[in-house]
């Protein structure tokens, strides 16, 4: 009778067999999807990496270029002064002409229109010289300290006649009230 307790049946050793063998399956799926979630896990902290990468690069590039960037920001802060500054307006176009010989005749503002994030400060300016040093003129003007847009310009005869000539510009200078 001991015999008998002892032998397992074929069944029962078959149970058990299947039982472990799907105990293993399931466990074989369980470490399969961990690793495949695992490997996304590792994917997306690859690709996280590579744009933090990327962003360092390009604060260290911005970091290189800070004095150069805020160069420009005070020249566009001189473009673009918090106040009308007429004076310093008025001395600038005099000093454009005395540079580009010729001569500034007059400078009339007429009236500010205030645009939103700036004031526009309408001005009539005119100038007497030879075409060419003219020419010049309103190149510095366009790439002047200062900054404005010139929407007409008139040319007509000079004081003295040809070969001066007398150039009347419609521009506007802004500032940007702070």
């Amino acid at each position: 009778m001991l015999e008998k307790m002892r032998a397992p049946s074929t069944a029962m050793v078959a149970a058990i067999g299947v039982a472990v063998l799907a105990l293993m399956l399931f466990l074989v799926y369980s470490q399969v999807m961990a690793l495949k979630t695992a490997r996304q896990a590792v994917a997306d902290e690859q690709g996280a990496y590579a744009a933090a990468r990327q962003r360092l690069q390009e604060l260290i590039l911005i970091k290189d270029n800070a004095s150069v960037m805020e160069e420009k920001l005070r020249r566009y802060e001189h473009m673009l002064p918090n106040t009308p500054d007429e004076n310093t307006l008025i001395d600038m176009l005099g000093n454009y002409g005395s540079a580009s010989g010729t001569k500034l005749l007059s400078v009339r503002f007429g009236a500010r229109e205030d645009r939103g994030e700036y004031t526009e400060m309408p001005v009539e300016i005119a100038y007497e010289g030879r075409y060419h040093d003219l020419l010049e003129l309103l190149a510095q003007l366009q790439s002047g300290e200062r900054a404005l847009r010139i929407e007409a310009v008139k040319i007509g005869r000079g004081r003295d006649d040809l070969p001066r000539v007398r150039v009347d510009i419609d521009a506007s200078a802004f500032f940007v009230p702070r």
